[in-house]
């Protein structure tokens, strides 16, 4: 997941759109619901 870009897409998210919008979506849930989220390759 792109945190600081979630508009940006890889070239395997093939429905770009798509992929940005559940990223803003999951993104908007995770600071509604104070989740924590962890991932790999953080900048």
């Amino acid at each position: 997941m792109q945190f600081a870009l979630p508009d940006e897409c890889a070239v395997y998210d093939i429905d770009q759109l798509k992929s940005v919008l559940t990223r803003k979506c999951i993104l908007n849930l995770a600071e509604q619901r104070v989740w924590t989220i962890a991932g790999m390759h953080l900048s």
